[in-house]
């Protein structure tokens, strides 16, 4: 069985009390940016109240830290990790949501354009039409990513790129707007190899983006 641990600090009434609550919140599925430490990790939000969150997490965050949490709509939270079960992370909002900003949070994802992108810094290289393009990458999420280009590259069709630490992925060009492109995966990303990419590569205080 997975260790369960508590904030030292906050009383075992307080905690039970939160549990209680979370038990009466909304249940979901919605993926989020997290922040913590100065680290971004993507996870995923399992269950939402006006009081606090509970959100499954692929690398483990202690009892006691400080986190804050967003959805692509720009929707964002603060609280305290309040006790953790295994993946699984209970929050303490510092202020109480809103019912609107509940459903925002608590909202379906609508396609996958609406998962969480998170902003990085390297650089990558794209092939398109059998020409490679050296590129920096802007952001990404486990449907795709923004890059800029060094030279003008085609505004629509397949690509491969090709970034540090992972494998070669293959997608489509979807927009180009000014010197950023964007590229959508033909296959998602699994949550645990992006969250353990972005330790390396992520941008150390940056956060979730939307598009």
């Amino acid at each position: 069985m997975p260790k369960r641990n508590i904030e030292p600090k906050v009383h075992q009434a307080q905690v039970a009390q939160g549990r209680r609550a979370e038990n009466r919140a909304t249940s979901v599925l919605r993926m989020a940016a997290l922040q913590s430490s100065g680290n971004t990790q993507l996870c995923r939000i399992t269950n939402i109240s006006s009081q606090g969150i509970q959100a499954r997490v692929f690398v483990p965050i202690d009892a006691g830290n400080h986190v804050c949490i967003r959805v692509p709509d720009e929707c964002t939270a603060d609280g305290k990790v309040v006790w953790t079960d295994g993946n699984l992370i209970g929050v303490h909002l510092t202020n109480p949501l809103p019912a609107s900003a509940v459903l925002r949070f608590g909202g379906a994802e609508l396609g996958r354009r609406r998962l969480p992108r998170i902003q990085s810094q390297c650089d990558v290289r794209l092939r398109c039409d059998s020409k490679l393009y050296r590129c920096a990458l802007v952001n990404i999420s486990p449907a795709g990513a923004m890059i800029v280009p060094r030279a003008d590259v085609p505004p629509s069709g397949p690509v491969e790129i090709m970034i540090p630490d992972l494998p070669k992925i293959s997608g489509q060009v979807r927009w180009v707007d000014g010197d950023r492109v964007g590229i959508l995966f033909n296959d998602l990303l699994q949550l645990g190899q992006l969250t353990s990419w972005l330790k390396r590569w992520g941008v150390t205080e940056g956060a979730a983006a939307s598009g």
